[in-house]
């Protein structure tokens, strides 16, 4: 388990190594490229996975060996002495040292309910209705929206580029309110979309969830509804005979402070917030001339975007 990186030294030579070399045929035992580390690494090469739409490539990486870990004091790709980084110079309302090398990250919803557009164009109030808000405001606990958003983009950033979710579980326990939330049932990717919407369903309590995704498209305002759109590509299932549940995501973005003209489809990248669902049917257009169509169910999940920084882009 670790960091995916992209460059190593070769084990020989100690020279340096890239995705590029390795594409091109460059073959060859590796170490990290970080002085005074010394752990072995390994080459991945690109492959493919299969989407609801679409097959998405999952770019070239170098990764750890197995039973190998990555140097504590010298290495920055070692996830413990990551974490300990970050929490180093954190505010520790956010992130605080517990005992045994843990510690605790608050979930913070950053802002509160505000006055939204419904599909057909309605105005109305979220729910629970908040206090009178000005249209388009949103508002943030003073002193701590900064300071929460920067450790926020450090841990899942830091998330995106390991193997497994196992690494941080064992690091870091999330708070959310006083209560403990395992990250399994905070940070989503492709295939645990499911375990997300179903999580939402099945709890009163809606606390913030992280995903990770492949943007499938963008979808600019319209008439009935002002806002832009990001979806997300939904996972592969084979259809069932009847009717096949899939999850889908889709991100509303109403911070027109968010500059969508980097942002374009096939890329990945995480969002944070809290999501709202729905249900609809569709009928896939091979399926419409059938006599018993399989039908998709989709289990909507919505995430508003109210603050910029609940989305970014993952660098490859």
């Amino acid at each position: 388990m670790g960091v995916q990186v992209n460059r190593v030294k070769d084990k020989k030579t100690h020279g340096d190594v890239t995705i590029e070399d390795c594409e091109g045929g460059y073959d060859g035992e590796y170490i990290c490229h970080v002085n005074g580390c010394n752990a072995e690494m390994s080459f991945v090469y690109s492959y493919e996975q299969r989407r609801l739409e679409k097959v998405i490539t999952v770019p070239s990486f170098f990764k750890l060996k197995q039973n190998q870990k990555h140097s504590y004091k010298l290495c920055p790709y070692n996830t413990e002495g990551a974490v300990e980084v970050i929490a180093r110079d954190s505010d520790p309302n956010v992130l605080r040292s517990l005992d045994n090398n843990k510690y605790e990250f608050s979930l913070q919803i950053l802002h509160q309910p505000e006055l939204r557009e419904d599909e057909s164009g309605a105005t109305k109030k979220s729910t629970p209705p908040p206090k009178k808000i000005p249209k388009g405001k949103a508002y943030t606990k003073k002193g701590t929206a900064s300071s929460y958003i920067k450790v926020l983009n450090q841990v899942l950033t830091l998330r995106s580029k390991l193997e497994e979710d196992s690494e941080l579980a064992s690091l870091i326990v999330l708070n959310y309110r006083g209560k403990k939330v395992k990250w399994s049932n905070f940070y989503f990717e492709e295939e645990q979309y499911i375990s997300a919407y179903n999580l939402i369903e099945d709890r009163k309590v809606q606390y913030p969830m992280c995903f990770t995704g492949v943007i499938s498209k963008l979808i600019g305002p319209t008439e009935k509804f002002k806002y832009w759109k990001i979806k997300l590509h939904s996972p592969f299932y084979e259809l069932l005979d009847n009717v096949t549940p899939i999850p889908s995501i889709e991100l509303i973005v109403a911070d027109k402070g968010l500059d969508l003209s980097g942002y374009s489809e096939g890329q990945r990248l995480l969002a944070y917030g809290v999501v709202k669902t729905s249900v609809g049917e569709w009928v896939p257009p091979k399926e419409r001339d059938e006599k018993e169509p399989k039908i998709i169910n989709f289990f909507n999940m919505s995430l508003w975007i109210n603050h910029h920084e609940q989305i970014f882009v993952l660098k490859p």
